[in-house]
């Protein structure tokens, strides 16, 4: 699940997509979508100051 600021929740008894999720297929969703845990405003700052000290 999303919020606005592409943040991630664990989601309870269905997967995104709408199929049953276990627990295995749960961990293994979170490991490989949370790869940056930061808020995407905190992302979107952070590459703004990098394109900046480039420039």
């Amino acid at each position: 699940m999303l919020n606005p600021l592409i943040t991630l929740s664990t989601f309870p008894s269905s997967s995104p997509t709408g199929s049953s999720a276990s627990v295995l297929n749960t961990t293994n969703h979170i490991e490989e979508t949370w790869t940056d845990m930061r808020p995407l405003s905190l992302r979107q700052k952070m590459d703004e100051q990098a394109a900046e000290k480039t420039a």
